[in-house]
């Protein structure tokens, strides 16, 4: 069965990029989002497997988004994709509930695995 992923990044390249990642390891990826705002309608309706999500977006943020999809349901699997240094916030997404978080640029393989652990959850 192949995974359902939700991208969301504010830039168009990081999310094709992210999604053909995604599509070459045999993922469905169901949806893209730009901003918190999308990434929350869209996880509500479409119900994903998993969501990558950009930290910085306009609208709503990443760990704003994450938060209003965890506050309501609580085992979406969320994994952050920055360019921000990745100890710098690691542990406050960890307090939020997101799962991981990959720093740009990464291997397809690393999202790749971050993904496959975050199922095994």
């Amino acid at each position: 069965m192949a995974f359902r992923i939700l991208v969301v990044d504010v830039s168009k390249l990081a999310r094709t990029l992210v999604k053909n990642a995604l599509l070459e390891a045999g993922f469905e990826v169901v949806g893209e989002a730009a901003n918190g705002r999308e990434a929350a309608d869209l996880y509500f309706k479409l119900n994903p497997d998993v969501v990558t999500m950009d930290v910085i977006m306009p609208d709503m943020d990443g760990p704003a988004a994450a938060k209003e999809i965890l506050g309501k349901e609580p085992k979406a699997r969320i994994i952050m994709v920055t360019s921000l240094n990745q100890q710098s916030i690691e542990g406050d997404m960890k307090k939020v509930g997101v799962l991981s978080v990959l720093t740009k640029p990464f291997e397809p393989r690393a999202l790749v695995d971050s993904i496959q652990s975050a199922m095994a959850t």
